[in-house]
């Protein structure tokens, strides 16, 4: 089994979650970033890590973007990245 992963950083736009990206970039793993960009900036996420633009607490997002993401395997971090 491999040890790469898919990882959903939400706030990944901002600030510490950009960092977020990077460093699990570094690590060989595959972040996917979720930002409504209210205080986030597409320029801080890496060419090539997909973004998508949503809110948490929508849950019809929720459900569009698992049908998108068709993922069989999500490792939830802990805590949202932003303020």
């Amino acid at each position: 089994m491999s040890d790469h992963m898919t990882v959903l950083v939400t706030g990944g736009a901002g600030y510490i979650g950009s960092h977020m990206v990077l460093a699990l970039l570094d690590a060989g793993h595959q972040p996917v970033v979720l930002d409504d960009f209210s205080t986030g900036h597409e320029q801080l996420v890496p060419n090539g890590v997909p973004v998508f633009r949503g809110n948490v607490a929508d849950a019809g997002w929720w459900r569009r973007f698992a049908t998108a993401m068709k993922l069989m395997r999500w490792h939830i971090l802990p805590r949202h990245c932003g303020a």
